[in-house]
């Protein structure tokens, strides 16, 4: 699955959430070794040329991606003028969780999801429907290095070069055919 050619064509979905609509961008290479939900929220929509590249060689892996937008275009233009939206990590958790659960319906059954921002922060994390990561408390700005003790045997994982990271998911992905 390494030529474009064998990519298929970008499928624009709506994803229902509660009463409103999501919209979004899925592609599924078959056969597809996993997904990966790109979510974006205010400022930086699913047609994000950045995303659409990493998207794009993801896919050419074998991987299927589904691009959306957290906000209606209503809450979008609300949020541009109040930010009421962008920090309202309760909303957009849910809305990870649900186009999670409704990537299950139309595509079968992940194993986990993760709602995480673009700075790489993990708001909550689920494995098999079970919470197994939430966010309390999110702080912007310089904090103290002594707030970062690490309990033993924990892995730090360094997002600081996200290309490198996403080029070695592949090569583990196509490995595994």
């Amino acid at each position: 699955m390494n030529q474009a050619s064998s990519i298929p064509a970008v499928q624009d979905v709506r994803i229902p959430i509660g009463h409103t609509w999501l919209h979004g961008d899925l592609v599924v290479p078959r056969p597809a070794l996993g997904l990966v939900l790109f979510a974006h929220g205010s400022g930086s929509g699913r047609h994000s040329a950045r995303n659409r590249q990493v998207a794009r060689r993801l896919q050419e892996a074998g991987i299927a991606t589904l691009l959306f937008d957290l906000l209606t275009l209503a809450e979008e233009q609300v949020d541009l003028r109040t930010r009421e939206h962008r920090f309202d990590i309760a909303l957009l958790t849910r809305r990870v969780e649900a186009a999670a659960e409704w990537t299950r319906t139309e595509e079968g059954e992940p194993a986990r999801t993760a709602c995480v921002t673009n700075d790489g922060i993990i708001l909550r994390a689920t494995e098999a429907g079970r919470t197994v990561w939430e966010t309390t408390s999110v702080q912007r700005g310089a904090q103290s290095a002594d707030l970062f003790t690490l309990p033993s045997g924990v892995e730090v994982l360094d997002l600081g070069n996200m290309g490198s990271a996403m080029q070695g998911m592949i090569e583990r992905a196509q490995g595994g055919q």
